[in-house]
């Protein structure tokens, strides 16, 4: 007896493989996954990379930074450390260029020349810069290190801005050449001494319940107490607002000034005081300070301030002649001498000016 199958049968029996489709769709998923995968990997290995390069160049700048001030710091020791050296910003000179007013430089006392050096940094470390041409617009090779961040440049034409030369580093840099530029930095010393510190006040001042006493008032009559800074104009032409009374001169609020755009809050009404401190940035000061230093002899300069606080002629003779042997001997070598024949004594010190007068 012989079977037989019909085609239905069969067909019925083995069920079409719908399964297939499925297969290529989780395929190409996957694929599109892992695609997605390195594109991700590849952006964030190149992010990285950017961050890396970027925190390089940070550090490499915070290091030319730290470069420049310490160049900076031994220039000025060098120059302006032994005590018959003097200092004052450029525009005191008739040659120097405008531009370059805000440059500092250093004079030696015991010199008739010209300065020594001016307190920036140059192409060529040995050189002294030029402070007679108009100084180059910021660039590469120019660098601009008081600007619009710092102080207002639309006054005083513009003139409260320094630029100063930029200074290269070289080093010998592997399969590129000996010699090579890796980077550049500059540096600018200002000169705290010739601004008005703000920050001070005359504690002998009479006012209110205050009132000095004698001692008091001798005392404030040795030396001023402070700096007349409500007499100060906002720019420094004839056109400029004076201060006035915006500056609440002073006042016990002065003294807790540390930074100078602080100035502002002394009187919050005043639009004088909230522009001064970026017009008056090269003018201003609340950290000037000084060393009493006799800049023709060397040493430290004798203090006569105490003589006018003595209550009668012979106590301040007494203590003149007393300082006089014992602090001046061996500086100024005073001579005494009888000028006109008198009688009438005069202490004449090494400059050849009479400055004591003994009868």
């Amino acid at each position: 007896m012989t079977a037989r199958f019909s085609s239905r049968a069969v067909l019925s029996h083995f069920p079409p493989d719908n399964s297939r489709g499925f297969a290529l769709l989780i395929t190409i998923t996957l694929v599109a996954f892992l695609v997605l995968i390195l594109v991700g990997l590849a952006s964030f290995t190149r992010v990285e990379t950017s961050v890396a390069d970027n925190a390089q160049s940070l550090a490499q700048a915070r290091q030319n930074a730290l470069t420049a001030l310490n160049i900076a710091v031994g220039e000025l020791q060098r120059a302006a450390g032994p005590d018959q050296r003097v200092t004052a910003t450029a525009d005191i000179l008739t040659s120097t260029d405008a531009t370059k007013g805000r440059w500092t430089g250093v004079w030696d006392s015991t010199d008739t020349a010209g300065p020594i050096t001016w307190l920036v940094s140059r192409g060529d470390p040995d050189e002294i810069p030029d402070n007679t041409g108009a100084a180059s617009a910021p660039d590469d090779n120019n660098i601009e290190l008081v600007g619009a961040g710092s102080t207002d440049i639309t006054v005083n034409s513009g003139l409260n801005r320094v630029v100063v030369p930029a200074q290269t580093i070289t080093a010998d840099v592997p399969g590129v050449g000996d010699g090579s530029t890796v980077g550049k930095f500059a540096w600018w010393v200002g000169d705290e001494g010739v601004k008005a510190r703000v920050n001070l006040v005359d504690p002998f001042a009479p006012g209110g319940s205050f009132t000095p006493t004698s001692a008091q008032q001798q005392l404030r009559l040795t030396a001023a107490q402070r700096l007349g800074i409500e007499n100060v104009r906002t720019i420094t032409t004839d056109a400029g607002t004076v201060l006035g009374n915006a500056f609440p001169a002073n006042e016990a609020s002065v003294e807790k000034l540390f930074q100078l755009n602080q100035i502002r809050f002394l009187n919050s009404g005043a639009a004088a005081l909230n522009t001064a401190p970026r017009r008056l940035f090269h003018d201003f000061t609340v950290h000037s300070a000084g060393v009493l230093s006799d800049v023709r002899l060397g040493g430290l300069r004798a203090d006569f301030s105490y003589l006018l606080g003595q209550t009668n002629l012979n106590a301040f003779r007494t203590e003149l002649g007393t300082h006089l042997s014992r602090s001046l001997s061996s500086n100024f070598n005073p001579i005494v001498s009888d000028l006109d024949g008198d009688g009438t004594r005069f202490f004449r010190f090494s400059s050849g000016k009479a400055a004591s007068h003994l009868i």
